[in-house]
């Protein structure tokens, strides 16, 4: 009986043994895994910011020349003599004069 029970107490400890091993091995793989992932979520993380970046100065810029090409049209409008009455109209008014002082 004695004996019997040695021979168990040595099978289980030898599985006991392999299966922490084999727990350390997945773990570590685990790890590994995860460390790759996370380098490339950061990798594509990093090139989604510069494209947002580049999209935000080409926004910009465009704003910007669109703005000149409107104030460069209103120009024009306002040299013309037929519209240069509505237009001049609309460009003395200014939002600081309201209500009784509007003149």
């Amino acid at each position: 009986m004695d004996m019997t029970l040695a021979l168990c107490y040595i099978y289980l400890v030898g599985a006991l043994i392999f299966a922490e091993t084999v727990f350390y091995i997945v773990i570590s793989l685990a790890i590994i895994i995860l460390g790759v992932l996370l380098g490339i979520m950061t990798y594509e993380l990093v090139k989604i910011t510069r494209n947002l970046r580049r999209i935000s100065e080409n926004l910009s810029s465009m704003s910007k020349d669109t703005e000149e090409k409107v104030r460069e049209i209103i120009g024009r409008l306002s040299d013309s003599p037929i519209l240069s009455f509505f237009m001049k109209k609309d460009l003395h008014n200014t939002a600081g004069q309201k209500g009784r002082n509007k003149k």
